[in-house]
């Protein structure tokens, strides 16, 4: 056996000296080659964001099937297409020649990849002698049909005129698979206004954009308006799909605006307006007693007539500052009297309020004391009624005594100093023993009422008894 085994260890080494270690060419692909074929399908369709597990199995496809030693063998993929990502397990191995072994290749899609990509897996075996023997097989993904896109405006915020035309550019961006039909509808558009689309329906190729124009007009709507805002909503629909997108656009309208009408209008009515606002100048000239202050130049123009020019001159210039002087006196008088009248205004309504509340009270007051009293009589008289009625005998009937009224005391005055141009409001302390006596003759008035219930009880009481003794007196 030793003599047999030693002849063939000396003629592998020999052999291995005349294998050359070159990548460029496979060496004895007769006996040492890798093979590598689909264990499922080799073409699959994927969803976005969807995955795919592709079987493959991979052997020594060479005469040599004898288990001497085991090969090693690495695997990587390469990806044609963009959005996919491919992952190959295992990375490497060993087999034996005359083994199959089984590997699996993960493809995973993005959101948009694109419609078609090519997996190729490349593998290299390695033998004993560290010759490199390549084997390549590629897979095919096609992208299941997709649909997605995007709306966006240049500007979805307007300060806009009344009677103005605008046109805002909307740009639609078709980001599926396959080519889509988008339709623009007008959800919404405030009363009286219009608003239209240049293009509509909008054809767009895979990954391509087209741009459109919203257009609408703002109407006329008042002569003046407060800051106001309107919106206009449109909808793009993508019909293959049924998917839409709603957007809107802010339009802010402030300000004042007259139409062409309005203007002619105002133009024909200015003359009119004119004599109307003369005619308020004269009313109020003639009303305003400063401008009779008379002019004394005018007045003394005889005598300055006899003076000297020099003197003439001063004279004239001392009058007019002194009618100057009057007419400032005269606006100020005015001016301080308006004044006055509006402290008075003040003083007088927070006299009112102080009183409404002191003399809201006092009448209350006086009210439950009174409704307290006739409440009693009334009791007294429905029992004397009803006892009279069944004995048919009089008794002499008594009321309590009818209360007295509550006096309002003297309220504060609210004074107006003329020279200070001031309020002078009344003393706290005066203010605060007023609500004091306030809080006690209302405390008064509740003992009054106690003690009128108390007389009605013991007057109903006696009425009851002298009814009963009468009655014991009849049996």
């Amino acid at each position: 056996m030793r003599s047999f085994l030693l002849p063939l260890i000396f003629f592998l080494f020999l052999m291995t000296i005349f294998i050359p270690f070159s990548y460029a060419e496979e060496r004895y692909p007769f006996l040492i080659n890798l093979r590598i074929e689909a264990v499922n399908e080799s073409i699959a369709e994927i969803e976005p964001f969807g995955s795919y597990w592709f079987k493959f199995k991979y052997y020594n496809g060479g005469n040599f099937q004898k288990n001497y030693y085991a090969f090693y063998v690495k695997f990587s993929v390469e990806v044609e297409g963009s959005g996919w990502q491919a992952f190959v397990d295992p990375e490497w191995a060993y087999f034996y020649p005359n083994e199959t072994k089984v590997g699996q290749i993960r493809v995973v899609a993005s959101e948009r990849p694109s419609n078609y990509a090519y997996i190729t897996l490349h593998g290299e075996l390695y033998d004993i002698w560290g010759n490199l023997h390549p084997a390549n097989y590629t897979f095919q993904i096609k992208s299941s049909a997709y649909h997605t896109f995007d709306v966006k405006m240049e500007r979805n915020y307007i300060e806009a005129k009344q009677e103005q035309y605008y046109t805002i550019p909307v740009k639609i961006k078709n980001y599926g698979n396959y080519e889509e039909r988008f339709s623009i509808i007008i959800d919404y558009c405030p009363s009286g206004w219009l608003a239209t689309v240049s293009q509509n329906p909008v054809v767009i190729p895979p990954k391509g954009e087209e741009i459109t124009y919203l257009s609408f007009v703002v109407p006329h709507e008042k002569l003046y308006l407060q800051r106001t805002v309107y919106f206009i909503r449109y909808r793009v629909d993508a019909i293959s799909s049924g998917s839409s997108k709603v957007m809107s656009i802010l339009v802010v309208l402030e300000g004042g605006h007259l139409t062409l009408g309005q203007i002619v209008a105002l133009a024909s009515s200015m003359p009119s307006l004119l004599i109307l606002v003369a005619l308020g100048v004269v009313f109020y000239r003639r009303n305003n007693l400063c401008t009779y202050v008379p002019k004394m130049w005018v007045e003394e123009k005889e005598e300055l007539s006899k003076m000297n020019k020099e003197e003439r001159k001063k004279a004239k210039k001392e009058l007019k500052e002194a009618w100057k002087s009057a007419i400032y006196f005269c606006k100020s008088h005015f001016e301080e009297e308006k004044e006055i009248k509006k402290l008075k205004k003040i003083a007088n309504k927070k006299q009112r309020k102080i009183e409404d509340k002191i003399i809201k009270a006092y009448e209350k007051m006086n009210e439950d004391l009174k409704n307290a009293w006739k409440e009693e009589c009334r009791k007294i008289d429905d029992l004397y009624e009803r006892r009279k009625k069944r004995l048919k005998q009089d008794i002499q009937k008594i009321y309590p005594a009818e209360p007295k009224r509550v006096e309002i005391p003297d309220i504060p005055k609210y004074e107006i100093n003329e020279e200070k141009f001031e309020i002078i409001e009344p003393n706290k302390i005066k203010i605060k023993e007023l609500f004091d006596r306030t809080d006690r003759d209302r405390l008064s008035v509740e003992r009054e009422i106690l003690k009128i219930r108390e007389m009605g009880n013991e007057i109903r009481e006696k009425i009851n008894r002298d009814f009963d003794l009468i009655e014991k007196m009849k049996k």
